[in-house]
């Protein structure tokens, strides 16, 4: 949700955005997902919904005010996915949000979605991340630690050793 400058923030806004995105995932998890997907092109689901309802209305506003279209993005799925990748914040979302996907057995929360909102700001732009186990799992298994070339130790003494002195 991007906000301009006649637009009035109200939390409700940011909690009903949270609600939807669970509801969405709960629901593709739990009746739209079967084994094909969750080991095929299921990061291709993850990033065409995520381009759709996360991105579309920015990119769109962005592209318009430049005089270009969104097809300008690229022809292909191939193309489009690499211009999305390219955002290091929201390559983080999509690919957590496919690792967590890829488990049929994850119970989807509100947690889950704060924990990515905040692991695509940490991961690119810091050197060390400290998260909760299961996030730090998840971030070692996608690769995005190496990626980004950040530190995710497992334990708060572990992170203030890395801290220069």
């Amino acid at each position: 949700m991007l906000l301009t400058a006649t637009d009035v923030f109200g939390p409700e806004k940011a909690q009903q955005t949270i609600r939807d995105n669970l509801e969405f995932d709960k629901d593709l998890a739990q009746h739209k997902l079967d084994d094909h997907w969750r080991h095929g092109r299921l990061r291709d689901v993850i990033l065409a919904r995520h381009l759709f309802y996360e991105l579309n209305e920015m990119l769109y506003r962005q592209m318009h005010d430049r005089g270009r279209q969104l097809q300008d993005l690229g022809q292909s799925m191939n193309e489009r996915r690499a211009f999305v990748l390219r955002m290091p914040s929201q390559r983080v979302v999509i690919e957590l949000r496919t690792s967590s996907h890829r488990d049929a057995g994850h119970q989807w929360t509100t947690n889950d979605l704060h924990d990515i909102a905040a692991m695509s700001l940490a991961l690119p732009y810091c050197d060390v991340t400290l998260a909760d186990a299961a996030t730090r799992s998840q971030a070692l298994r996608t690769g995005l630690h190496r990626l980004f070339e950040v530190a995710l130790p497992r334990t708060p003494d572990e992170a203030a050793d890395l801290v220069p002195t």
